[in-house]
């Protein structure tokens, strides 16, 4: 019996199968950027809710005299509840049992762990990581003005009509010196509010370094020598950080006395309490 000769697959089946060998190859990856993919973009969208739930926390926290500490928790806890995130913490500082002043600044950080955040119940890439926001408000005790420090009044009622040599009924002080007076008393809550704003900042940028100082993982370090000099620099970072802050502090809180005792000098030349 005469055998037919065996056909040859062709260069068809031959592309075929290369697409078949590099679609194996390249499955893998494809599958490793999707869920990382995936995770980031739930990593990117949990540190935005983290950060929208802090500003609105300080905000709500800034206005003592009106909100409580359990104000501040229900902004939050609608904010996380709302983007489907139920563990959580949340840190006052001061805390409310603290004397807080006029225009102190107040802190207010949310943390949640990426675990108990995450779609799926095993994330590759930001497993075991916290995302964490913090926002910082002046305290607002509804004892001034926009600028942080009370604005002279307006006292030209204080005058009598036709008073023609210009001198107050009540003071006996001319209406220029008054008007001085009230001049330097704006310049210098200008001068307060710009250094309680500098304050303020500086505050911000040490709790963003001492953040990323707290964060600092030896495993994430080739040998214990360059993490003990990571941790060296941090730690002295964060140290400089903090006296540079409480420098603009002590300036700030001189600089709002001698606004207030320029108010009071203007508010007494006028014949007000």
């Amino acid at each position: 019996m005469r055998t037919q000769p065996r056909k040859n697959p062709g260069p068809q089946h031959e592309r075929r199968g290369l697409a078949l060998v590099e679609f194996s190859l390249t499955l893998p990856l494809l599958l490793l950027l999707l869920v990382g993919s995936l995770e980031i973009g739930r990593g990117i969208s949990l540190k935005h809710t983290v950060s929208e739930a802090a500003r609105a926390g300080a905000r709500v926290y800034s206005l003592r005299t009106q909100k409580t500490e359990a104000d501040v928790r229900a902004t939050i806890d609608r904010i996380m509840a709302d983007a489907g995130i139920r563990k959580y913490s949340v840190t006052l500082d001061p805390t409310p049992s603290v004397r807080i002043q006029q225009l102190d600044a107040l802190t207010v950080t949310v943390t949640a762990d990426f675990d108990e955040a995450t779609w799926y119940t095993a994330p590759w890439f930001l497993k075991g990581k916290t995302i964490s926001a913090l926002s910082v408000m002046p305290a607002d005790l509804g004892e001034s003005a926009a600028d942080g420090v009370p604005v002279p009044f307006d006292d030209s009622g204080l005058y009598a009509e036709g008073d023609t040599n210009n001198v107050g009924e009540v003071s006996g002080t001319t209406d220029t010196k008054i008007k001085e007076l009230e001049k330097a008393a704006a310049k210098a809550a200008k001068a307060a509010a710009r250094a309680r704003e500098r304050a303020d900042k500086a505050l911000m940028k040490y709790h963003k370094e001492l953040d990323r100082f707290n964060s600092l993982d030896p495993g994430n370090f080739k040998n214990k020598k360059k993490y003990e000099e990571k941790y060296e620099k941090g730690r002295k970072k964060v140290r400089q950080l903090k006296e540079e802050y409480e420098e603009l502090l002590k300036l700030a809180i001189e600089l709002e006395k001698i606004a207030e005792q320029a108010l009071q000098d203007a508010v007494n030349a006028s014949g007000g309490p």
